[in-house]
C-alpha cells in the first residue's frame, strides 16, 4: 500500500483511513464489474469468459449474481451520505446473500432440486463428470460467511467481522495457489470446485471488507502506523507472499503438474509460512524493535523538547530585541534632552553673558540682594564709581549696614517691607558720596527668581542733574512770569489757530474776563467789528 508520510516520517492516520475507505470502493467496483461481465457472457452465450480457458471451468451465474450484489453493496456500505438508504440497503443485502448460499447449499446436496443454477436456462455443458454453471459448495459456504462479516460490520463489531473476513482471504488464497500449481482443488472429483475468476473475487472481497473494518483490526492493525513491528510487516511479508507465488509458478512451468491433494497442501502450508514468518517478525520487532521504538520515542519528545526550546527562546529573543529597542528608544529620549539641557544651558550661559555685559555696561547702579536674607550679591562698577566705595564694601553685607542706605532700608522691619511688597520705587532720595557729596538718586527694586531662588534687584539711578535742570527751569519759569507780569500792558500768548494759551492780570483787569472765560478761546471772536 502506497501510503503518504508527513515530514517526521511518521503515517498520517487520517489520510490512511481515507485510502482505506478509497480502497474498498474500487474493490466493490471490480466486484461488480467481475459479475456483471460474467452474466452479460452468460447472457451471450460466452460463459468462460474470464476464466483460464475451456479446460476450467467457468464462473456460475448465480456466483456472479451475487458477486454483483456484493460488489453494490460494499461501495453502499463506504458512502458517506445517504445513511439512511444504508441502513436498510446493506443488512437487506447481507441477508439476501446469507439466504441465497443457503439455497444454493441446499441446491447442490439436493442434486439442483431447486433449480438456482437455471437462472440462465438449464446448463448441459459438463466438464469430466462435472456439469458446468452450478455454484460451488464451497463458494456457497463462502458467501454465507461473507454475509455474516457484513452484518456484523454494520453493527460495529468490526474485529470479529475482520477475522470471518479473514477467512475468505485465506481460502482465495488457498484456490488460486492451486490454480498456479496448473491443479484446481477438487478438481478430479464428483465435487464442483471453485472457479479461478470466483477465487480472484473472493480475494477482492476479502480485502474489501478488511479495510472496511478499520485500520485497528486484525491483521490490518500490525501493518499500520510507524512503529518496528508494522515496517518489518509492510516490508517483509509482501516480498515473500510474492516470492511464494513465484514458487508456485515455477513448479507449474517446470514439473509435469500436481494434484488436488498436493496443491492443497503446498497452499496450506504456504500460508502457514506466512503466518510463522509473521509471527517471528512480531516476536523480533517486541525484542529488537522495544528499544528502537524508545529511541524514536527519545527523540521525538528531545525534538518536541528542542522545537519548545526554540519557542521560548524565540520569545526571549522577540523580548530582548523589545527590550532593546526600549533601550535605544531611551538612550536616543535620553540623548535629546541631554541636547536640550545643553542647548538651555548655553542659552543660559549666553543669557547670563548678556545680563553680566547689560550689568556691567548699565549707566544705571545696580545691587543685587538675597531676598531672604538682605545681604548684597553683586554691584555693578556704574554704583562703584558714583558712590566712591569699594566693591568689598558692598558684597556679603547686609543692606541696612551700608550707612548711604539708611534712607532706603533702615533696618531688618523695613526690609522685610520691601520683601513683602516685591516692588519699591522712590522718585527722589538723597544719597552721600565717599567724598562727602550729595546727589539725589531713583531708587527703584523688584523681585525676581534666578536658579528657583529669590533675589532683589535694586536700580538706583542718578538724577542730580535732572534735579538741577529741574531747578533752573523753575527758576526761568518764575523770572518769565515776573516778566510777563509786570509789562503793564495786555499781553496774550495764542497758538497759530488764535487759540490763547495764557493772559496776563492787565488783561483781565482791562477787558474784565476771567481766565476761565478767556484761556482756550479764539481771540479773533473778542476783536469788534469795524463800523
Amino acid at each position: 500500500m502506497n501510503m503518504k508520510k508527513i515530514n517526521d516520517d511518521t503515517y498520517d492516520l487520517n489520510n490512511v483511513d481515507k485510502r482505506l475507505i478509497q480502497i474498498a470502493k474500487v474493490c466493490g467496483t471490480l466486484i461488480s464489474i467481475i459479475g456483471a461481465m460474467v452474466l452479460a457472457g452468460y447472457g451471450f452465450g460466452e460463459i468462460y469468459i474470464f476464466s483460464l480457458g475451456k479446460n476450467f471451468i467457468p464462473m456460475a451465474d448465480e456466483t456472479a449474481l451475487l458477486f454483483l450484489l456484493l460488489g453494490i453493496t460494499i461501495s453502499v456500505q463506504n458512502w458517506k451520505n445517504n445513511p439512511k438508504f444504508k441502513g436498510y440497503f446493506v443488512p437487506g443485502s447481507a441477508f439476501f446473500i446469507i439466504i441465497f448460499s443457503l439455497l444454493s447449499v441446499i441446491d447442490v446436496f439436493t442434486n439442483s432440486s431447486l433449480k438456482l443454477g437455471n437462472l440462465f436456462g438449464q446448463h448441459e455443458k459438463f466438464l469430466g463428470s462435472i456439469q458446468v454453471g452450478h455454484i460451488s459448495f464451497i463458494t456457497a459456504f463462502c458467501f454465507i460467511i461473507i454475509g455474516i462479516a457484513l452484518l456484523l460490520l454494520r453493527k460495529n463489531k468490526s474485529n470479529l467481522s475482520a477475522y470471518f473476513s479473514f477467512f475468505i482471504l485465506f481460502s482465495g488464497f488457498v484456490i488460486i495457489y492451486g490454480y498456479l500449481y496448473g491443479s484446481p482443488i477438487l478438481y478430479g472429483g464428483t465435487m464442483i470446485p471453485v472457479a479461478f475468476p470466483t477465487a480472484i473475487a473472493l480475494l477482492i472481497s476479502a480485502i474489501a471488507l478488511l479495510v472496511s473494518a478499520g485500520k485497528g483490526v486484525f491483521p490490518l492493525k500490525y501493518f499500520m502506523g510507524e512503529t518496528t513491528q508494522a515496517r518489518l510487516m509492510r516490508n517483509l511479508l509482501p516480498v515473500i507472499f510474492i516470492f511464494e507465488i513465484a514458487q508456485a509458478w515455477a513448479s507449474r512451468l517446470f514439473s509435469s503438474g500436481y494434484s488436488s491433494i498436493y496443491a492443497l497442501r503446498d497452499s496450506v502450508v504456504a500460508i502457514l509460512e506466512l503466518f510463522i514468518i509473521g509471527f517471528i517478525i512480531t516476536l523480533l520487532s517486541r525484542s529488537i524493535g522495544k528499544s528502537i521504538d524508545k529511541n524514536i520515542a527519545e527523540r521525538k519528545r528531545v525534538e518536541e523538547e528542542m522545537r519548545e526550546s526554540r519557542d521560548q527562546l524565540s520569545v526571549k529573543t522577540d523580548e530582548l530585541i523589545k527590550t532593546y529597542d526600549e533601550l535605544e528608544e531611551s538612550r536616543i529620549a535620553a540623548l535629546n534632552m541631554m541636547e536640550d539641557a545643553i542647548e538651555a544651558k548655553n542659552n543660559l550661559i549666553a543669557s547670563e553673558t548678556r545680563y553680566r555685559r547689560l550689568f556691567e555696561a548699565a549707566k544705571d547702579g545696580i545691587l543685587i540682594l538675597d531676598a531672604e536674607t538682605g545681604m548684597i550679591i553683586d554691584v555693578n562698577p556704574f554704583l562703584i564709581e558714583l558712590l566712591g566705595y569699594s566693591k568689598e564694601e558692598f558684597i556679603e553685607k547686609e543692606i541696612w549696614e551700608i550707612g548711604f542706605f539708611k534712607d532706603i532700608v533702615e533696618n531688618h522691619d523695613k526690609f522685610l517691607e520691601l520683601q513683602q511688597m516685591e516692588f519699591v520705587r522712590y522718585e527722589d532720595l538723597p544719597l552721600e558720596t565717599a567724598k562727602g557729596r550729595q546727589i539725589n538718586v531713583e531708587f527703584v527694586s523688584n523681585v525676581y527668581l534666578v536658579n528657583h531662588k529669590k533675589v532683589i534687584q535694586c536700580i538706583i539711578r542718578d538724577i542730580t542733574e535732572r534735579k538741577k535742570a529741574e531747578k533752573e527751569l523753575l527758576e526761568t519759569k518764575e523770572k518769565y512770569q515776573a516778566i510777563f507780569e509786570s509789562t503793564g500792558t495786555v499781553t496774550l500768548i495764542v497758538e497759530e489757530d488764535t487759540t490763547i494759551l495764557m493772559a496776563n492780570n492787565e488783561c483781565y483787569s482791562i477787558t474784565g474776563f476771567t481766565p476761565d472765560e478767556l484761556i482756550g478761546q479764539k481771540w479773533i471772536q473778542y476783536v469788534a467789528p469795524e463800523s
